[in-house]
């Protein structure tokens, strides 16, 4: 197969997944005006090479993203018995080891959710009642959905009679809407009738002890001290330990591990998946990937849903 077609075939089938790919289509055209439009077979080390260190723009992350498009490219045919050998040079070393969020295990979270029965003590006193934040943490757990459209849910945008909610992001003025599963919305509906909710005319659905609106740095703050009392800590020698926004990331890494273990087709739900979480285009779903356990990276690979990265490390497939 030549080149020029092996890219045409390579850009349909995943456009026909979902995917945008108009940035990986550039870069795949603009090697193939490098090579020629020679066998798939025929490219040689040097024309990569050539490729990843000439344009415009050569600095660190345009070479980084060119080499993992090829790569992605590459591995595609491979596995599909159209090259015997991927002839790409060595990745570069020495490169800044990206952030890697925080998966909690569900043992974790069950830690930390014990803590928030302990937070009318002392040492452990957070401004939001125990109760509403095991609501929260809940609540983005079995959602996904973002903190800022946490924080701006109001009692009228929850529709627990239609199994609907509205979320908000006023940052970038958008507005969408996603159902609620059952035992999500069992949830809400104990919440909506604790006594600080009833009590309270307060428009925004979570509220703190006071009866006010539950805000970003308050909450946040009251997260790290539950963490910390609930013995949650990184040993994986992240910079960073566990945060409240991870928990938008363990709902997406549980439910692909899930759907992988129930044998679904997973490349198949990428697209639902990224509507639900209020994503434009899959490019952030696909990082989700290579966070998922080590067990199902054979299986990424085989759907070419996931490549080496720069620096060594496991990253999710370029886009």
């Amino acid at each position: 197969m030549k080149i020029l077609k092996a890219i045409a075939v390579y850009i349909e089938r995943k456009r026909a997944g979902g995917l945008c790919y108009r940035q990986t289509a550039d870069f795949l055209y603009s090697f193939s005006r490098v090579t020629g439009n020679v066998q798939l077979a025929c490219v040689t080390k040097r024309r990569i090479c050539e490729f990843l260190s000439g344009g415009r723009k050569p600095t660190v992350d345009n070479w980084v993203r060119k080499y993992q498009t090829l790569s992605a490219f590459f591995k595609y045919w491979k596995h599909r018995g159209h090259i015997e050998v991927v002839r790409m040079p060595p990745p570069r070393r020495g490169e800044p080891r990206r952030f890697t969020p925080f998966i909690y295990t569900r043992t974790e979270l069950r830690q930390i959710l014990m803590a928030t029965g302990l937070s009318q003590r002392g040492r452990c006193l957070t401004s939001v009642d125990g109760f509403t934040f095991s609501t929260i943490i809940k609540f983005l757990y079995g959602t996904g959905v973002l903190i800022e459209e946490m924080l701006n849910l109001r009692r009228d945008d929850v529709d627990l009679e239609e199994s609907m909610m509205t979320l908000r992001r006023p940052s970038i003025g958008t507005s969408r809407r996603i159902p609620i599963g059952p035992d999500v919305r069992k949830i809400l509906r104990r919440y909506l009738s604790s006594c600080i909710r009833r009590r309270s005319n307060e428009a925004r659905f979570f509220l703190n002890r006071r009866g006010d609106a539950v805000g970003y740095l308050t909450i946040s703050r009251d997260f790290r001290r539950l963490r910390r009392y609930a013995k949650v800590t990184r040993l994986d020698g992240g910079h960073r330990q566990p945060r409240f926004r991870d928990l938008r990331f363990t709902f997406v890494v549980h439910r692909l591990t899930s759907w992988f273990e129930e044998g679904v087709n997973v490349e198949r739900m990428l697209p639902p998946l990224a509507e639900f979480l209020g994503d434009v285009d899959l490019r952030t779903v696909y990082k989700y990937l290579a966070l998922t356990p080590a067990h199902f990276r054979n299986q990424l690979r085989c759907l070419n849903l996931l490549t080496p990265s720069p620096n060594g490390l496991e990253g999710s497939a370029p886009i």
